[in-house]
């Protein structure tokens, strides 16, 4: 409940954002164009009918929810199990984006060599390999448990990098060409309605497993699971799309035959 409140701070800060940016004078409207209803059930029935967009969308959709199932858990974990306390958590706050900064020029390069979709499927285990080294930093004992958790986090953390470099560029080449700012706007709203729901499926698994470091660990080790499914999910769509290039499948026939 806390993380919400700020949402409803940023709220009247960004309509002031708004109106500010309405007074500023400058630019020139070519063409003026409105939103219809049926603009945006057009464009639905199209993602719907595409099923490079839909394959992909599930892939995305499996590994933002396995994201999201830990977010209030793993607060809970780092506070109630680890005894961390502002500075630590403050210390690997840090220590994650240090390690992000820095792998993003390897990711970028992997890219080029080996695709946007290989990296995104780095992206998607890195989110299991951090469920999985939880679990082991919550089953060993207090002092190498949180050393371990603070050496595996920075270094799992490093593929979150890969994850957000690399799925936005993999919704660009899966998403049909003509409204395309439309369909990303539809695409944005099904993830934001994970984002609402799957944070709170993550507490309610802890809760109904009894709320102790035994029911933690199982929670945890659940949204592994999860997360381990989606990245196999992630690693299958690679391969059957394998041979075809990384750039505008969206805009490409459904039907066409992967080589």
């Amino acid at each position: 409940f806390v993380h919400q409140i700020y949402y409803w701070l940023a709220f009247p800060l960004a309509l002031g954002q708004v109106l500010f940016l309405k007074k500023i004078k400058g630019g020139t409207v070519h063409k003026k164009s409105t939103l219809r209803l049926s603009d945006v059930w057009n464009s639905a029935r199209t993602l719907l009918r595409s099923r490079t967009f839909m394959g992909f969308l599930a892939v995305a959709l499996l590994v933002y929810c396995g994201w999201e199932m830990d977010w209030s858990l793993y607060f809970l974990a780092q506070f109630r199990y680890l005894h961390m306390n502002e500075a630590g958590i403050s210390l690997i706050t840090v220590l994650c984006a240090v390690t992000q900064f820095l792998t993003i020029g390897l990711w970028s390069r992997l890219i080029e060599k080996k695709g946007i979709r290989f990296v995104f499927v780095i992206g998607a285990g890195g989110f299991a390999f951090c469920s999985c080294f939880l679990v082991l930093s919550l089953i060993v004992p207090q002092t190498p448990g949180l050393i371990l958790y603070y050496i595996l986090q920075s270094i799992g953390s490093s593929a979150y990098s890969a994850f957000q470099i690399s799925v936005f560029q993999c919704l660009l080449e899966a998403i049909p060409h003509e409204n395309r700012t439309l369909s990303i706007s539809i695409y944005n709203t099904v993830i934001l309605l994970s984002n609402t729901i799957m944070p709170y499926l993550g507490i309610s698994v802890y809760k109904s497993l009894g709320e102790s470091r035994n029911a933690m660990i199982l929670s945890i080790a659940i949204i592994g699971a999860v997360r381990i499914f989606a990245t196999l999910a992630a690693l299958f769509r690679w391969f059957r799309l394998r041979g075809r290039h990384d750039s505008l499948i969206g805009e490409e026939d459904p039907e066409t035959k992967i080589s």
